[in-house]
C-alpha cells in the first residue's frame, strides 16, 4: 500500500505543483524563462 501512496504523490498534477510553487512564494515563469513552455510543449502538456 505504501507504494501506492508514493505513486499518488508523485501523480498529483499540475495544479497541484502550481499551488505548491505559490506556497513557495514563487513567481510563475514568463514567456522567454527557461522554465517556460513553448507552443509545442504546452500542447502536450493541455492535451489540446
Amino acid at each position: 500500500m505504501s507504494s501506492e501512496n508514493n505513486i499518488r504523490q508523485l501523480k498529483r498534477g499540475l495544479w497541484h505543483n502550481i499551488r505548491a510553487k505559490r506556497e513557495r512564494g514563487e513567481k510563475p515563469a514568463k514567456p522567454g524563462d527557461k522554465d517556460y513552455p513553448d507552443s509545442k510543449q504546452w500542447k502536450k502538456l493541455s492535451g489540446k
